[in-house]
């Protein structure tokens, strides 16, 4: 059952970028881009699935349906629910019913989520940005094989999910209202995953999609409705906060060290004490932690080394936005890097582990690269649609 799976599925994907590439003519290069991304991005399912059996994780309970026990059955609805228990209803029928192997199950995540990898190659290909010299218009593509994003969406968990979330409601808004199906399924996906992430993709939209063209007849009334939306987004989660932790103005602080003592609990040996660091500090253990001042084994040289990568686009991404007079940015990684940039704060507040912080960040960390490379090297060019100048 696994061998004939695995052969659908992973020979479906190869025929699907052939076609796809037929379709939209795509170069030699672009070709042997996206094909060697797919093959780069099934290595990193194995790397995590050596990673989760040597080291353990959430992985192997989320296929064995036991990450959460507090109310499931022995059908496939009786798991149905928010979060975990959308991972486990998600497994129920290939490891539940079908009986289908752990390895396999982490290549099934891996060609799920190579998906979001693949539009994002033909969004960024389809901007039509000029960078003026010919290295420049395909160096960007290397960006996409930075390991850490790959390592952790490339296996069972949520990351897997929420990158193709992402990348799908950044495909529906380049093109509002047309692609509009993306956007949907990815803000219910989003939504279904992590429910909190879902809020903060709603308001970045909510915030950017009324100044879209569509809207330009209608724009006074589109900026009260995203206004009073967004309104009511706040008012919910503050009285759900309340709610939880009582009423009172620190409410906040409690949540946050609430989920600061939960992660405590585990006695990870990357934890760090975030709630000593000053707010520059915190930023800067989310984006560039850890970066050579731990001494570990592989995993952390290996992470060092991405958030070293990571500084070096950051610094060249704000001297771009600083001292170019023209710059050349795709909208929709505007908005994926406002998103990215919410979360980012988010975390500064309520992670305490580094492993966790390069978890979590790693689907945004991405978007993150390609801004500061469109930031640093674009020189203009023919203004286009989806493309700010």
């Amino acid at each position: 059952m696994d061998f004939i799976i695995l052969a659908l599925v992973l020979g479906g994907v190869t025929w699907s970028n052939h076609r796809l590439a037929k379709k939209q003519h795509f170069s030699t290069f672009s070709i042997w881009s996206l094909q060697g991304l797919w093959v780069y991005h099934l290595l990193f399912s194995w790397i995590f699935y050596r990673f989760i059996v040597l080291y353990g994780g959430d992985a192997q309970s989320y296929w064995a349906l036991t990450a959460d026990t507090s109310r499931t059955g022995d059908t496939w609805m009786a798991h149905w629910g928010l979060g975990t228990f959308f991972i486990q209803w998600l497994n129920y029928l290939p490891a539940g019913i079908l009986g289908i192997g752990f390895l396999t199950g982490n290549l099934l995540y891996a060609a799920l989520s190579f998906i979001g990898f693949r539009e994002l190659l033909c969004m960024v290909r389809d901007s039509s940005v000029t960078f003026g010299k010919s290295w420049r218009e395909k160096a960007w593509v290397l960006l996409l094989f930075t390991p850490n994003v790959h390592f952790w969406t490339a296996g069972i968990g949520k990351e897997a999910l929420l990158w193709l979330g992402l990348v799908w409601v950044l495909k529906g808004f380049i093109q509002f209202p047309r692609n509009w199906i993306y956007l949907s399924a990815g803000i219910l996906l989003t939504f279904l995953t992590r429910p909190f992430s879902s809020l903060i993709v709603l308001t970045v939209l909510l915030v950017v999609l009324p100044f879209q063209n569509i809207f330009r007849p209608y724009r006074k009334w589109a900026v009260m409705t995203s206004a009073l939306l967004l309104l009511s987004i706040a008012a919910y989660k503050w009285f759900q906060g309340y709610t939880q932790f009582g009423f009172s103005s620190s409410w906040v602080t409690a949540m946050f060290q609430e989920q600061m003592a939960f992660l405590r609990t585990f006695n990870a040996g990357s934890e760090v004490p975030m709630e000593t660091y000053s707010f520059p500090e915190k930023l800067w253990t989310v984006w560039f932690r850890p970066i050579w001042e731990h001494e570990g084994g592989i995993w952390f040289l290996a992470a060092s080394l991405e958030n070293s990568f990571a500084l070096l686009l950051f610094s060249l991404g704000i001297w771009g936005l600083i001292f170019r007079k023209r710059k050349t940015v795709p909208l929709f990684l505007i908005a994926g890097s406002a998103v990215g940039i919410l979360m980012c704060l988010l975390y500064a507040f309520t992670l305490n582990n580094l492993g966790i912080m390069m978890r979590m960040k790693s689907i945004y960390m991405i978007i993150f690269y390609m801004t500061a490379y469109f930031l640093f090297l674009s020189e203009g060019g023919t203004k286009r649609k989806g493309v700010m100048r």
